[in-house]
């Protein structure tokens, strides 16, 4: 994409890099593991009508005001129109009037008719999406909402960076399908479509995964990330070490202030560019999949009663724990972020990933790690990593140790 034209039509040109300027997961899931080829984002339609089953019938939990949860039904993806979970409950589909558009998550679509606008994610039960089944049950809703409501009280108490924001997830519905001898939890959420808190200029969204990837339609274009550069008049290392210093400020703050850890890869972050094309802001979405760290809010003396428990709320006496903290930013934020990002802009620039990395760990540790727990990354001084990421029921994630952190 030239970047020169991206702010010619923000929406059209949102979807357009969600879909077209994307290389997929570093997993390799997204090539193995999609919607169906109409609707997927890489090779399906511009926009589809999403599916809908009345549900006056079942037992139904709302959580929030969204009007569209409030006339007596509930959403399904056109993937699902032969859902046996549906057929079981006696469910039928029919067209909602709702135009949607594919984000990357395929799941998640971009409303395109109406006056409010937004985004809904669907359950989805045909298939793994991106190594993992995508169902959204009352506890996953509920978290959405909750973990919404905690970061926007933060950051109205001016808590955290003004160079966060996120997209809020207000509002959602489950619906209760009977399946003869068990019940089956059909969710949808509600996410908002402009960043919270809300500014006044014109500004361009920009997925994370969009800086660092070719356009697949115009793949002899340079990776928007140096354009942008060029554009800005501004010093590469400056303008790269910019934006890790957003990266670091949300996540960390995140942790320290809330005691919560986001899911920070590429697909789950956003960032908002200004009319000098410089980077002001990064943007989380998915509050779904944010971790609810309980060690550390009693170590902080939080007091927090999550309603969503057990729902991504992680203890220290489980087993996961131990890697779950280097698992998320060493592996997830650095591996999936920071490691691409500073390869495309060094290569291009001569810069020295050496350096950056290592100023990048003075910061962290100079900042952030002694406001920790000793042991709030492994003692062994190692972090960790899946080889593979996909979600396998009754099996428990493997994982890997390198004695290397680069960003810590």
């Amino acid at each position: 994409m030239n970047a020169k034209k991206i702010f010619d039509n923000p929406l059209d040109t949102y979807i357009y890099l969600e879909r077209y300027v994307n290389s997929g997961s570093p997993s390799g899931h997204t090539e193995r593991q999609r919607t169906s080829f109409n609707t997927n984002p890489f090779t399906g339609q511009q926009e589809f009508e999403l599916l809908e089953f009345e549900d006056m019938d079942c037992e139904t939990l709302r959580i929030g005001k969204e009007k569209l949860f409030s006339l007596g039904v509930n959403y399904a993806h056109p993937d699902s129109v032969d859902s046996e979970i549906l057929k079981k409950s006696g469910r039928k589909l029919v067209k909602s009037g709702i135009k949607v558009s594919p984000t990357a998550s395929s799941r998640t679509l971009l409303i395109r008719n109406g006056e409010k606008g937004g985004f809904l994610k669907l359950t989805y039960d045909k298939s793994k999406i991106g190594g993992s089944f995508r169902y959204l049950g009352y506890k996953a809703c509920l978290a959405s909402v909750e973990v919404s409501e905690t970061i926007k009280e933060y950051l109205e108490r001016k808590k955290l960076p003004t160079t966060l924001a996120v997209l809020l997830e207000t509002s959602a519905k489950v619906t209760k399908l009977n399946q003869g001898d068990s019940v089956f939890e059909w969710g949808t959420i509600y996410r908002e479509l402009k960043p919270y808190p809300k500014l006044d200029e014109e500004t361009q969204i920009i997925p994370a995964f969009s800086l660092i990837s070719k356009d697949i339609n115009n793949p002899n274009d340079e990776y928007l990330i140096n354009q942008f550069i060029k554009l800005s008049g501004q010093k590469p290392e400056e303008y790269l070490w910019n934006i890790i210093k957003i990266i670091m400020d949300a996540h960390w703050n995140l942790l320290i202030k809330c005691t919560l850890r986001p899911e920070m890869h590429c697909q789950n972050c956003m960032f908002e560019l200004g009319k000098d094309y410089r980077i002001s802001r990064i943007i989380i979405k998915d509050m779904e999949d944010v971790d609810k760290d309980l060690y550390l809010s009693r170590y902080f003396g939080y007091n927090y009663e999550w309603k969503s428990y057990p729902h991504k709320c992680f203890e220290k006496g489980a087993r996961e724990y131990k890697y779950r903290s280097s698992f998320m930013y060493d592996f997830k934020l650095g591996e999936y972020i920071l490691t691409p990002l500073i390869k495309v802009v060094s290569e291009k620039y001569g810069l020295s990933i050496v350096d950056i990395e290592n100023r990048t760990k003075e910061y962290v540790r100079n900042k952030y790690l002694k406001l920790l727990p000793n042991n709030y990354f492994p003692t062994n001084g190692c972090w960790y990593y899946c080889k593979d990421t996909e979600s396998k029921p009754g099996r428990e994630r493997d994982f890997f140790s390198d004695p290397h952190p680069k960003y810590r």
